[in-house]
C-alpha cells in the first residue's frame, strides 16, 4: 500500500511537471561540470528508531532546499548543501483503551558529493552520492489518550522519561547514502538513507528511509 501511495504521487507530480515549461539546468546544452543549481525536495520520509529495526517504522514527510556546485570543471562530480526538515509521527492503540501519539521533528544541514551519470541511449542522468549531516530535533512527544483525559510526555525532558538514560539527546550526526534520477525536464527522482553516528539514547539511534520527488531551478 505504502509503495503504491508513493508511486502515485510520483506520478501525478511528474504529470504536472512536464506541463509546465521549467527550465532545466541540466539540459543537454549546458551539461557541464561548471553549472550550478538549486533544488527543492518534497519527500516520503520513514524514520525507524532502533537501528536494528526492533521498532514500529513512523511515517513522515520531509522538505528540502539544496544548493550544487562543481567541485571540477573535468568531471561532472558536485557538491550539494542546504537545509531539511523532516516530521514523523507513529499512532497506535495499547492495551484496547489507551490511544497513543509519538511525533518528533527536526531540522538538518547535510553536504553531500555527487556524481553525475549519463544513461547511454537516453537523455537520463544517475547521480549517486554520499554526505554527512547535522541535525537538532525540535520536538519528540508522546500523546496518551484514555477516559477522556490525556497526557504528554516529551522526549527530551527528564522528570517525563524517568531518568537521563532515557530522555532523547538534541543534536544528532550522521551519515546519508543515495541516488537520483534526473529525468528530461527539471523533475528529479530520489532515494536516500539515513543513519545516525551518535545515539540519540542508550543504545538506540535514528535512521530515516526517503523517496523524495524535486524540481530543479
Amino acid at each position: 500500500m505504502k509503495k503504491t501511495i508513493i508511486l502515485a504521487v510520483s506520478l501525478v507530480y511528474m504529470a504536472f511537471t512536464f506541463t509546465i515549461s521549467a527550465q532545466n539546468p541540466f539540459d543537454d546544452a549546458t551539461m557541464t561540470s561548471s553549472i550550478e543549481y538549486k533544488r527543492f525536495d518534497v519527500a516520503f520520509d520513514q524514520l525507524i528508531p532502533d537501528e536494528d529495526g526492533d521498532a514500529d517504522a513512523w511515517n513522515g514527510f520531509a522538505l528540502e532546499y539544496l544548493m550544487g556546485k562543481p567541485i571540477s570543471t573535468a568531471i561532472p562530480l558536485y557538491y550539494e548543501t542546504g537545509i531539511r526538515g523532516q516530521f514523523n509521527w507513529f499512532s497506535d492503540v495499547y492495551s484496547g483503551s489507551i490511544d497513543y501519539t509519538q511525533s518528533f521533528g527536526a531540522v538538518s544541514v547535510p553536504f553531500n558529493v555527487l556524481y553525475k551519470i549519463a544513461i547511454p541511449g537516453s537523455s537520463l542522468y544517475l547521480i549517486p552520492y554520499a554526505g554527512i549531516y547535522g541535525r537538532y530535533n525540535l520536538y519528540g512527544k508522546l500523546k496518551m489518550e484514555y477516559n477522556h483525559e490525556s497526557e504528554t510526555i516529551s522526549f527530551f525532558d527528564k522528570d517525563d522519561m524517568g531518568g537521563r538514560d532515557e530522555t532523547w539527546g538534541r543534536f544528532q550526526v550522521g551519515y546519508q547514502i543515495g541516488a537520483n534520477l534526473q529525468l528530461p525536464s527539471s523533475l528529479v527522482l530520489g532515494f536516500q538513507y539515513q543513519c545516525d553516528f551518535n545515539e540519540i539514547y542508550g543504545d538506540s539511534k535514528l535512521t530515516h528511509l526517503m523517496f523524495s520527488v524535486g524540481v530543479c531551478f
